[in-house]
């Protein structure tokens, strides 16, 4: 079973679970790792009074690639033979890359007060871009190896794209000092865009 502990006491593994005393711990014989390859963000605000109204934008943009490494057997052992003879790699290693990119934009137009009736009209966008891809190898597995290089034995891609826009306005009119009335209206449109690709050796 994929993501199983495969070499269990069937094929003479008796090493003992450290799990079955503290669930906290697990036996791994391959190292995990995990790296940020990058982390970037910016943003920007900007203002333009026109004295008896006020435009603004604020936008930002981030993006992020991870990569890591995990044991996925779930145990400290590298082969064992079937009853029959045959070599099977113990060693079951998945492989995650996430890359991540988006931004949005906002633009605001506003009255800046001081009469009986203040509004404000905006935009807003928004785009994200995400992607996964996972390999599972095994890389000690001669019959795999000989294809790539890597043993790899499954792989998977997914990926998404959303994007957002609206249109907005609200209106307050003050009709006394202890009484206004406020209305307002947003338009959204989204899309959403998934794709997933995957092979696997049988």
């Amino acid at each position: 079973v994929i993501g199983g502990l495969q070499p269990n006491p069937t094929y003479g593994y008796d090493t003992p679970n450290p799990g079955v005393a503290d669930h906290r711990k697990m036996r791994e014989g391959t190292p995990s790792e995990a790296e940020t390859k990058q982390n970037d963000y910016a943003m920007l605000h900007a203002e333009w009074d026109f004295g008896g109204s006020t435009l603004r934008y604020v936008g930002g943009w981030g993006t992020k690639d991870l990569a890591n490494v995990q044991d996925y057997d779930h145990s400290a052992r590298d082969s064992y033979l079937t009853e029959g003879g045959a070599f099977v790699s113990a060693v079951d290693v998945a492989t995650i890359a996430v890359d991540q990119t988006h931004y949005s934009n906002e633009l605001n137009w506003f009255s800046n007060g001081g009469g009986s009736l203040d509004w404000i009209f905006g935009l807003y966008h928004y785009d994200d871009r995400n992607s996964q891809d996972i390999s599972l190898s095994r890389p000690l597995q001669p019959e795999l190896t000989a294809l790539d290089g890597v043993g790899a034995y499954y792989n998977s891609l997914s990926e998404i794209h959303i994007k957002s826009y609206a249109a907005f306005s609200q209106l307050d009119w003050h009709l006394t000092d202890n009484l206004t009335l406020q209305t307002g209206a947003r338009y959204p449109y989204d899309e959403k865009e998934a794709q997933d690709t995957f092979g696997r050796l049988v």
